[in-house]
């Protein structure tokens, strides 16, 4: 495994743990999908699983919110010289997976 591979399973791991306690969302459920961690150590893309998908945005601004403190806990909990910015999307692939299983359930009846 490469180092920025190792250095993003463990922003990766961290987050996991993090997003939830920073990000309260009443009836939410709320994951961490994927982290891309740039080469240079300066940017992570934050992929969020929500469900219910209706709260996309509601979700997607809480993390925009948090993320000086999430920023702020993981320079505590990473002994990393550089902290990157922490850039939230959503991750739609629980939703195209979704999508394409029923394509495929469909294929599969026939219809």
């Amino acid at each position: 495994m490469s180092s920025l591979a190792s250095a993003q399973e463990l922003l990766y791991r961290h987050l996991a743990d993090i997003i939830n306690q920073e990000v309260v969302l009443p009836g939410v459920l709320l994951t961490v999908g994927f982290v891309d961690l740039s080469p240079n150590l300066e940017r992570a893309k934050i992929g969020l699983s929500v469900l219910p998908e209706k709260f996309f945005g509601t979700a997607l601004e809480a993390a925009r919110a948090a993320s000086s403190k999430i920023r702020t806990r993981l320079s505590k909990e990473l002994d990393w010289r550089v902290m990157p910015r922490l850039i939230w999307l959503i991750d739609e692939r629980p939703k195209r997976a979704g999508e394409l299983e029923s394509v495929f359930k469909a294929i599969e009846d026939g219809e």
